[in-house]
């Protein structure tokens, strides 16, 4: 089977969701991109399941994470996605380059990341963690 086939095509297609929770990193990397994608449709209900299994994957994830947030040219619902569903289901202590960029999009955020309120996201987040 193809391993793109695994990624959910539309809100109620489940179908390979547990299938996914069993991979390990090395199997899910060439996908994590198309999966982190999904998680853009907060209105899907398959993205919970989605966001369960990308948490799975935080050491694999993070690289694409930090690129995603760094990004200029990032969809502000994937950046807002990211930031608001995605990281509380993360350990971001001592994970320097992700949190650096959560301060940057507090402190000088982008016009986009402010009316697409990543930066407010960005805000509870390092709140929520502790994290000055």
């Amino acid at each position: 089977m193809d391993i793109k086939s695994y990624v959910p095509k539309d809100s109620l297609d489940y179908e390979h969701i547990n299938e996914l929770f069993t991979f390990d990193d090395e199997k899910i990397k060439p996908i994590l991109p198309d999966l982190l994608d999904v998680i853009r449709y907060t209105d899907w209900s398959v993205t919970e399941g989605v966001l369960q299994v990308l948490s799975m994957h935080q050491k694999a994830l993070l690289p694409l994470i930090d690129e995603k947030l760094k990004a200029t040219y990032t969809d502000i619902s994937l950046k807002y996605a990211i930031v608001a569903y995605l990281l509380p289901f993360f350990d971001i202590e001592g994970k320097t380059d992700i949190i650096n960029e959560l301060k940057r999009i507090v402190s000088s955020p982008t016009k986009e990341e402010t009316d697409g309120e990543v930066s407010f996201a960005a805000k509870e987040l390092l709140k929520d963690d502790r994290i000055e």
